[in-house]
């Protein structure tokens, strides 16, 4: 090989090395942005508590994310009675938390066990992020959200009890009889 052909090897080659770490800072970046943009989103999650005294169901919501979340809602099902609703203002800062005292139950309490899980039992959240897209997160850990990247879309705010259906066919909450709640925030 001659000195020209050998120049243009090093060129080739510079060119290529330059092009991926254009590729991987550009990806970097996209990583970082992404880590900044979930520091700063919502994260509801729900737990069912049987009330110490009555035996009620309590429902504990917290947002253990970053960010506000708007439009905050519920809906709860067990014992053949239901209740949903707004989470007071339907606003939840980051770290908020509240207690939703419901009148269904009282719940069963199985020896030697914190809580009961029914067959009958289903409790979710909903709600919006900064951008508006919405989520729903369940009380035994299932989800639903939008698209992640660039294919996320602005999805309707579909009705919570058509969700809760979809989350728990075998939940009756179409024949579920009326049940009261109130909120604390703590």
């Amino acid at each position: 090989m001659d000195s020209g052909e050998v120049g243009a090897i090093a060129a080739v080659l510079s060119a290529l090395f330059a092009a991926f770490a254009a590729a991987a800072s550009w990806r970097s970046a996209g990583t970082a942005r992404r880590a900044v943009e979930l520091a700063h989103e919502p994260h509801l999650t729900c737990q069912v508590v049987r009330h110490p005294d009555d035996g009620s169901l309590l429902l504990s919501i917290v947002n253990d994310g970053g960010g506000v979340a708007h439009g905050a809602s519920f809906a709860v099902a067990a014992c053949g009675k239901a209740t949903d609703g707004v989470l007071d203002d339907g606003v939840l800062k980051a770290g908020e938390r509240v207690i939703v005292s419901t009148t269904i139950g009282p719940l069963p309490k199985p020896e030697g066990m914190l809580r009961a899980d029914r067959d009958d039992l289903g409790a979710m959240v909903a709600y919006r992020d900064r951008e508006g897209f919405v989520h729903y997160r369940t009380n035994d850990g299932r989800s639903e959200d939008p698209t992640t990247g660039w294919r996320r879309k602005r999805a309707a705010f579909r009705d919570r009890l058509d969700v809760f259906r979809a989350f728990w066919p075998n939940v009756g909450i179409d024949t579920a009889t009326r049940a009261g709640h109130h909120f604390d925030r703590v």
